[in-house]
């Protein structure tokens, strides 16, 4: 299988809570996500849920502690890798604490 990347999150200047699109594995077992912030600050977290179809309510996700972000602080870039990774869908959920800029959420997956 070859690797597939989708951008799953592309928001100017949000505030309060955000999430990204919902996406699957695509039969892949590993994905890395690349997070491009042009200066916003605060906090990201990966949400996993099982639900055939999850709604985008919290009740249908469980927050993945497995998988950590550095706290968003500025213009920053970070690569984030996901191994054996076994959920149907994941999301990332962004809280926004100050700034207004851009910010762009690519997931790439692949196979071990």
């Amino acid at each position: 299988m070859a690797d597939i990347a989708d951008k799953i999150y592309d928001e100017i200047s949000p505030t309060g809570t955000t999430y990204s699109n919902k996406f699957s594995l695509k039969n892949a077992s590993l994905f890395s996500l690349h997070v491009i912030n042009s200066g916003l600050t605060g906090t990201l977290t990966l949400w996993v849920s099982n639900k055939p179809d999850p709604d985008a309510a919290v009740a249908d996700w469980v927050q993945n502690t497995d998988v950590t972000f550095t706290a968003l602080a500025g213009a920053s870039t970070e690569m984030i890798n996901a191994g054996n990774a076994a959920g149907r869908w994941y999301k990332v959920r962004y809280v926004h604490a100050s700034g207004t800029a851009n910010m762009e959420i690519w997931a790439n997956f692949g196979e071990a």
